[in-house]
């Protein structure tokens, strides 16, 4: 029978290979036995008790702390700590001016209601009928300078503006497919800088532009800018949070804070340039910010970089107060965990590989995920944006309107906190684009059977931002899934393929709203019915609450589901004792560990032949001990001292007294 422990990468660890046919039950053995690694099929084996039993408890030396996988790594080096919180603040401050660029469009783009024609004054439907707009000048003191007024995109241009809000989304997805891609090819860092150097450059030319056609342009680059941020700074926080902490990333970004600033700023300053020059001014923080901006240690490990890695993480452990925990973060450590990640994701071996959107076309698995996210990410953005959009065409102080309308967004975000970790992702969306869907119905029939004039301006509103509440929980959850369900490898794609539909649904939006202006409940029926079924859609995903990130592919993922399925594998392990017909098989396949590092085996089979060779190896110990003795009080013949030096040469552990 074989009985035999093989060195893994790393020096202390060792894989235990064992024949296939004994079955005994010696359930207390294993369970205090030692950790089994996950990945690897690594058991660490401290050593023995008195009893002969192994315990993983008598030595807590950080040196001799062991990590897993990357996940192991997060929580021992303090879970979410002063670094997390740090990064959060790093990557999100900039997520305020975001805003202001996001939703700019509905200030600047106001209508004046009242025009001066021939030194007598009209209202917007007198104009158009009467005069000729090339001899009109706006009288609205609430709307003294925009650039409908400036341009004069009314009557005949009125669809200018909002066109130009359509290319503003159709930069958006641009953003999501180009900026996530350069984020997956040259790190979220980098990824981070291009973003803002383009809302920068975008909101720059949108104040100094001097005709539609350069501030669609302008327009265009800002709404590359806002996607290629967004994700960005999602993937950038969410791989260096710990799993039970990953959902704070999506609840507590200053979105709906944005939008509320936004609001007090447009009413303060009324010039559509001068609040263009001042939305921008905020992105000068990238100069102080960039160079404290680190890059996620989970890319490095993904492209080999484990040295850039290594100092990474013990900057966290330092950030964390676990400085006494830096010993054990060293490039060797990483490699380990790179090559266990390889050897269940052999296509993933190559860390210099590029990949492109083409391989979400070839693989069955990426495929569906990223078809039923794409389908998510529309109905959210057609619903999110018409509402926020078509809340110029709502009566009422337009600055009132967009600061509830981010108070909403504040709000909404806030308790999608509570649901992601409480009832899952899939459950949080439903939940929410259903909620959302319920008040748009109800203000769509309103508006149906109630003359628009004969409703409360009150109702309207609220009704729209108890809508828009619904969509800012739904967001979270709707970004916190789909960085979830994609590999570490493809992370920022995959949102960016959301994107893709998501901005397609953008614009469209802004058209939504122009037939708002005519047919006042035909927005609300389509958002309704969009946000019903992209949450029905939702579950159609997997649910990804509570599990690791990926760092497989997800085609490895598909083939081998759950692969504790199979009770047995020999991939590269066979056995040297060419007398023996037995198999030795590694025992990964047969055991997971839970949070408290108890041993779960999938069949009495298996399980009895985990316990049965850990029993022979302390056998085997305490038969080699007792050799030992006799050996030096001098009281051994010369077949004990060539059986022991032959058991001594055959124990690679032996040294360091670990089997």
């Amino acid at each position: 029978m074989t009985k035999k422990l093989r060195e893994a990468e790393h020096p202390t660890p060792f894989i235990l290979t064992i024949p296939t046919h004994n079955h005994v039950d010696i359930v207390d053995i294993v369970r205090q036995s030692g950790t089994f690694d996950d990945k690897l099929g690594v058991i660490p084996l401290t050593p023995t008790t008195g009893d002969g039993v192994f315990n993983n408890n008598e030595n807590k030396n950080a040196e001799n702390i062991k990590f897993n996988n990357f996940e192991d790594i997060l929580e021992s080096l303090g879970g979410f700590g002063a670094y997390q919180f740090f990064i959060l603040i790093l990557l999100l401050v900039l997520e305020v001016p975001t805003a202001f660029v996001t939703f700019i469009p509905i200030f600047v783009g106001r209508v004046p209601q009242v025009w001066d024609c021939d030194n007598v004054t009209m209202s917007l439907s007198e104009v158009c009928s009467l005069c000729d707009t090339d001899a009109i000048t706006p009288l609205d003191v609430l709307v003294e300078d925009s650039i409908v007024a400036q341009w004069g995109l009314i009557c005949e241009k009125e669809w200018v503006f909002d066109f130009v809000t359509s290319i503003q989304m159709l930069g958006m997805f641009f953003g999501s497919v180009f900026g996530s891609q350069f984020a997956d090819w040259y790190g979220r860092r980098y990824g981070f800088l291009a973003a803002t150097l383009l809302l920068s450059l975008g909101s720059t030319m949108s104040a100094l532009a001097g005709n539609p056609y350069i501030y669609a342009l302008a327009r265009f680059l800002c709404g590359a800018g806002v996607t290629s941020f967004m994700n960005v700074t999602l993937v950038g926080v969410v791989e260096v949070m710990p799993t039970k902490w990953r959902s704070l990333s999506n609840c507590i970004g200053p979105t709906g804070e944005g939008i509320m600033i936004l609001s007090l700023l447009a009413y303060l300053i009324r010039p559509w340039r001068t609040l263009y020059w001042a939305t921008v001014a905020p992105f000068v923080l990238i100069v102080v910010i960039y160079p404290f901006v680190p890059e996620s240690p989970r890319w490095l490990l993904k492209q080999n970089r484990v040295h850039e890695a290594a100092n990474i993480l013990k900057s966290m452990a330092r950030m964390n107060s676990k400085s006494h925990l830096t010993p054990t973060i060293s490039p060797a450590m990483l490699h380990h965990i790179i090559q266990s990640e390889q050897r269940e994701s052999p296509q993933d071996s190559n860390p210099s590989k590029r990949w492109t959107y083409l391989d979400f076309v070839k693989d069955p698995a990426l495929r569906a995920t990223s078809l039923y996210n794409m389908a998510i990410w529309f109905a959210w953005s057609l619903t999110y944006y018409g509402i926020s959009f078509n809340i110029k065409n709502v009566s009422g102080n337009i600055y009132l309107n967009v600061f509830f309308m981010g108070a909403a967004n504040a709000v909404g975000q806030r308790s999608a906190l509570l649901l992601n970790n409480s009832i899952g992702r899939r459950k949080a969306l439903f939940a929410s684009m259903t909620f959302c869907a319920v008040f748009l119905v109800a203000l769509a029939i309103t508006l149906v059977f109630v003359e628009h004039s004969n409703i409360p301006n009150a109702a309207i509103v609220s009704l729209c931002l108890l809508g828009q509440f619904g969509m800012a929980a739904a967001r979270s959850a709707a970004r916190l899934i789909s960085g979830e369900s994609f590999p570490t490898a493809v992370r920022t794609m995959g949102m960016g393929i959301g994107g893709i539909t998501a901005n397609m649904a953008g614009i469209l939006t802004p058209q939504l709203a122009y037939l708002g202006v005519r047919w006042p409940a035909l927005p609300f029926f389509t958002f309704a019915a969009v946000s019903v079924g992209g949450s029905l859609i939702a579950f159609r995903m997997a649910e990804t609450m509570g599990l690791p990130l990926d760092n497989q592919t997800p085609e490895v993922v598909e083939k081998d589901d759950n692969p504790f399925d199979k009770i047995f594998t020999n991939n590269n392990l066979h056995s040297e004792d060419k007398n023996t017909s037995q198999k030795d098989v590694n025992i990964f396949p047969l055991a997971k560990r839970d949070s408290n590092i108890k041993v779960n085996l999938k069949s009495e089979v298996s399980k009895n032949v985990v316990l049965i060779s850990i029993s022979r190896l302390v056998d085997e110990q305490e038969k080699q001990d007792n050799l030992q003795i006799h050996m030096n009080s001098g009281f051994v013949n010369d077949e004990d001292s060539k059986k022991l030096n032959t058991a001594e040469n055959h124990s690679p552990g032996r040294n360091s007294r670990t089997f």
